[in-house]
């Protein structure tokens, strides 16, 4: 698979491995630069940044979810909906 963009939260972006399939990757931490903040903008603004959607869950089933992302097994991201 080669073009678009992944974006990961916990700087698993092998940026140059990605790069040699033509994937932007960008590794978005809890302080992500102003250059990381403009690309996603960018992404977001042309309709290209796509998240995905593990599962919603209530907050009760959150410490489960914590559980089963840990252990690798989640897909997306996990929303907590009320």
């Amino acid at each position: 698979m080669s073009g678009g963009t992944y974006v990961s939260t916990n700087h698993a972006a092998a940026i140059d491995a990605l790069a040699t399939r033509e994937i932007h990757g960008v590794n978005l931490t809890g302080s992500p630069s102003r250059a990381e903040l403009e690309s996603l903008a960018a992404l977001a603004d042309a309709g290209r940044l796509r998240v995905t959607i593990d599962t919603e869950i209530s907050l009760a089933e959150a410490p489960d979810a914590l559980v089963r992302s840990r252990a690798g097994h989640a897909r997306g991201k996990t929303v907590i909906v009320p």
